[in-house]
């Protein structure tokens, strides 16, 4: 058959002109165009556009699916007829994938809406910033407490001062070997 305008061939099946230009490839959809005027060829697009069909697009779309398009070749040998299941599965599969995928991101930006979804960089920053915060008070606290402990003891204000430094390092040293655990990566 001849080669139509994509004009045409979205009035040929009752549909906009859009839904057409986002279908073919170069608006990564299966539908080639030929030429400068991005030509299209009616018999090979209607292949194309019945395989990759949403079952959300074809309840919206003007044009009704032929009940062939979902049934088997007639007379068709055991070869055909495998391949056309194992075509059906497949594109079951992917269909199957994209919408466990849309799902996902939409309940992770549902999340985020929420403030339950929290960032990883800002949150290990934000633990770093704390923690710094709590080993310099840490540090602090013998100079701090030294004097007025060897007072009330009548000891040596350096040597107090001295051990506990020496004690509250001990300490920090042993919590230094404690890792914040976020749980596993997960991919995607």
């Amino acid at each position: 058959m001849a080669l139509i305008s994509i004009r045409q061939y979205a009035r040929l099946r009752g549909i906009d002109e859009s839904a057409v230009r986002k279908r073919t490839v170069a608006r990564g959809g299966p539908i080639p165009t030929h030429g400068r005027a991005k030509r299209i060829d009616p018999e090979e697009a209607d292949r194309l556009w019945l395989v990759t069909m949403s079952p959300a697009g074809a309840s919206t779309s003007r044009f009704q699916v032929p009940p062939e398009a979902d049934a088997p070749p007639a007379g068709a040998g055991p070869e055909a007829l495998a391949a056309w299941l194992g075509n059906q599965h497949a594109l079951t599969q992917a269909r199957t994938a994209l919408l466990l995928t849309e799902a996902k991101v939409r309940r992770l930006r549902l999340e985020e809406r929420r403030g339950t979804l929290l960032n990883r960089q800002t949150t290990l920053a934000k633990f770093f910033t704390t923690m710094r915060a709590v080993r310099d008070a840490f540090l602090a606290w013998p100079a701090r407490v030294g004097p007025e402990l060897a007072a009330e003891f009548g000891l040596d204000q350096t040597r107090v001062m001295i051990a506990l430094e020496r004690y509250v390092r001990r300490q920090l040293d042993e919590l230094a070997d404690v890792r914040l655990d976020l749980g596993a990566r997960r991919p995607g």
